[in-house]
């Protein structure tokens, strides 16, 4: 898209497109169960909202919603989430205390907070008037900065954020979002689309910027993720399909200057290369591709390993099971997960180890969004059908271990146990009473009852 606006508008723009959104308050490598426990002060929630979350409208046969009696500690959480539709883009961010899930909602976006028992914190929307969202909404990109969330429709021109008691507002930007790279502070990087590259400023939580300066870039950036110092990494392709022109770029957290521009070796991509995904990564960045052609299908997925200063690190090769795959990742660990018969099948790397994670479902389960919260966290938001009429619904995932529990051999999975194999060892999950685990059917004293499996596709 071509900028619609002056540079002037541009230079001046972040500080006075900063609203208020009209918002409304509202209420698999190392280990064994971590016991979770509550944030120190959940922001309560008015009787309404907290019931459009934990508890939603039950689709026929499917079970009811095991947020809506006491919750009950364990390492596994499965549970419902309520109130998001399962066919529009979702991002997630995650804490060790907290999962914040994002989708587009009107003329802005809604989240909502989740603590790691499941419970509601918040939920909150930030919209402005006439903001612009694509339709639909092909993908969200958020970030955590510090204590809150910022988030955004990838080429649209609304921005929001929400700070850690729920509390939302939102902004007009003048260009499309390019990228969003969290700082530590609270602030965020933002990268906006122009025709000869970027345009970048670093934004803070109460409104304006701090700086904002011009790009030069081969071309239009495809993906951003952040590296170390809050720096950002770009990402730019060509026309789907090629294998040349692939670059990438380092802006500067501080003030935006550009580290370096290099582009990346052909022969470390697929033949007929796509991009399906980018995610920060140990070390840097990893870029999830594929071939293109139907013919291609068959081929595994390659995840591209790039350093902090562009160098390609290593390619890994993963089987391909679906179609699509989501990719994410941080400073220690980077996920891959894909639609799986059986279950949330996650493919970790870490710095020296690769591991895999399964957590039961009674048929097809494909995740949607993927956040690894430190430590031995991880936090997933997946698509799966609950039979009947009741089509597809979204399932939030923690799976939480801790040092000291392996056990030599491969996994003995169960309909109701969570599994991490790494290397030769495997950790073994139960997941508590009244957690879903297939159509119309929730774990019972380890088992999983009440369901019919759905015939193979």
């Amino acid at each position: 898209m071509n900028l619609r606006t002056t540079t002037r508008i541009l230079l001046c723009g972040w500080a006075l497109v900063a609203v208020g959104g009209g918002c409304q308050r509202g209420p698999a490598a190392p280990t064994a169960p971590v016991k979770a426990t509550p944030p120190a002060a959940a922001v309560a929630l008015a009787a309404a909202a907290s019931a459009t979350l934990a508890e939603p409208a039950t689709p026929a046969g499917a079970p009811a919603e095991p947020t809506a009696g006491a919750p009950q500690e364990g390492p596994l959480l499965r549970t419902w989430l309520g109130g998001f539709q399962a066919g529009e883009s979702v991002a997630l961010v995650a804490t060790t205390e907290r999962a914040v899930v994002i989708q587009a909602s009107g003329q802005g976006l809604r989240a909502a907070a989740i603590d790691s028992l499941g419970r509601p914190i918040w939920q909150n929307s930030a919209s402005i008037a006439g903001g612009e969202l694509a339709a639909p909404v092909r993908r969200l990109l958020a970030v955590r900065a510090g204590t809150r969330t910022w988030a955004g429709p990838q080429a649209g021109r609304v921005l929001a954020q929400w700070s850690a008691a729920g509390e939302a507002t939102a902004r007009r930007l003048p260009a499309p979002l390019a990228g969003l790279v969290g700082q530590d502070d609270g602030a965020a990087v933002v990268l906006l689309q122009r025709p000869e590259g970027a345009r970048a400023a670093r934004l803070h939580s109460e409104g304006g910027s701090a700086w904002e300066v011009a790009v030069a870039l081969p071309g239009p950036v495809t993906a951003t993720v952040g590296t170390l110092r809050g720096d950002a990494l770009l990402l730019g392709r060509p026309p789907a399909g090629s294998r040349s022109g692939w670059w990438l770029a380092r802006l500067a957290g501080g003030d935006g200057s550009l580290l370096w521009q290099r582009p990346i070796d052909a022969k470390q991509l697929p033949a007929n290369a796509e991009l399906f995904a980018t995610a920060a990564a140990p070390g840097g960045m990893a870029i999830l591709t594929a071939g293109l052609r139907p013919s291609d299908r068959g081929e595994p997925w390659s995840v591209v390993r790039v350093d902090a200063n562009g160098a390609v690190t290593g390619v890994e090769r993963v089987p391909r099971a679906a179609p699509e795959a989501e990719l994410a990742g941080d400073a220690s660990l980077l996920l891959l997960g894909q639609a799986r018969d059986g279950g949330l099948w996650l493919d970790t790397w870490g710095a020296r180890w690769q591991s895999r994670y399964r957590a039961p479902w009674l048929g097809i389960e494909t995740p949607r969004a993927l956040s690894h919260a430190g430590g031995s966290q991880l936090w997933a938001v997946s698509s799966v059908w609950t039979g009947g009429g009741g089509g597809d619904r979204l399932l939030l995932s923690r799976l939480g271990f801790a040092v000291g529990e392996l056990h030599a051999g491969p996994c003995r999975a169960s309909a109701c146990t969570a599994t991490w194999q790494t290397g030769s060892d495997c950790a073994e999950l139960p997941a508590r009473d009244g957690s879903p685990c297939g159509p119309g059917a929730m774990c019972t004293g380890g088992q999983c009852g009440g369901g019919v499996r759905p015939a193979p596709p």
